[in-house]
């Protein structure tokens, strides 16, 4: 029988990590072209056209970074048997979860 912290996706948890530094190196450079721009005096299009590919970006990584949290999620929940869970409450949310989603 395994325990919780064998179960740990290490895999996931990096993928996790790598996505979450990226969208803040995005986020940050986003950040920095649109005060430059800012700073250039320029118009409302041309903020909006600066800003736009950062914001695309930043809505992707954040969409993989909810699928690799909630990959990981699958796999604890799949590895990791009820007896192994020493709360009574996450045990029964566990109980629920596999009975409503079969997996």
């Amino acid at each position: 029988m395994s325990t919780v912290t064998d179960a740990i996706p290490w895999g996931y948890l990096g993928a996790a990590v790598v996505v979450l530094l990226l969208g803040v190196g995005v986020g940050l450079v986003g950040l920095w072209q649109l005060l430059v721009a800012l700073a250039g005096g320029t118009t409302l299009l041309a903020l909006l056209q600066t800003a736009l590919p950062y914001l695309v970006a930043l809505v992707v990584l954040a969409l993989v970074e909810v699928v690799v949290v909630v990959a990981a999620l699958v796999t604890v929940a799949r590895e990791v048997s009820l007896d192994d869970i020493d709360s009574e409450r996450l045990r029964s949310l566990v109980d629920r979860a596999q009975r409503r989603l079969p997996v």
